[in-house]
């Protein structure tokens, strides 16, 4: 009878050291995140250069293409262009810079 009641109490030693080890780890991760979240730091990204227009659900990176879009829909380029001026000098600056590029 002695030996089972001394089973009991070493298998309970064991589950008590278990349950204070994993204890302790949770205190450290815990206080490891409280820490981290008192000395945030902000992240200063770059805004990347706008390099293409987004118009009727597509995204154009040169006027070629939109120009074949739009003349599908029945309006020509020159006339979107005078419309969105900011957009096409976008996309001829876009143009140019591919253009130098391949030479």
């Amino acid at each position: 009878m002695y030996v089972l009641t001394m089973r009991r109490t070493v298998g309970s030693l064991i589950l008590w050291v278990g349950v204070a080890i994993f204890a302790v780890v949770l205190v450290v991760l815990i206080g490891s995140i409280v820490n981290t979240m008192r000395n945030v730091q902000p992240v200063h990204a770059e805004v990347p250069p706008v390099s293409a227009v987004a118009w009727g659900d597509r995204v154009f990176v040169g006027p070629g293409s939109l120009a074949h879009w739009l003349k599908v829909r029945g309006i020509g380029y020159s006339v979107w262009a005078g419309r969105h001026p900011p957009a096409n000098h976008l996309l001829q600056r876009e143009k140019a810079q591919r253009t130098k590029s391949k030479k």
